[in-house]
């Protein structure tokens, strides 16, 4: 039988270069993963603060009275 060029055992250096070139890339989505979440976990505590914001200026009185008047004619 020949035997095929193609299924010959890898290079030390090349499985080295390899798993190296795992870590890193395991690494930087670890790193990128871990952003998004402080974004993400940033901007809920942004939205949070706005909307408490608005339901303080929402519970006090206007001083030029109410935004909408409802009229009945009956």
């Amino acid at each position: 039988m020949e035997e095929d060029e193609w299924e010959e055992t890898p290079h030390p250096q090349r499985v080295t270069v390899r798993i190296l070139l795992v870590i890193a890339l395991i690494a930087a989505l670890i790193g990128a993963i871990r952003w998004a979440i402080n974004i993400t976990d940033a901007n809920a505590k942004q939205v949070s603060g706005n909307l408490l914001q608005i339901e303080k200026e929402l519970a006090k009185p206007s001083a030029q009275g109410p935004i909408v008047q409802v009229y009945s004619d009956r």
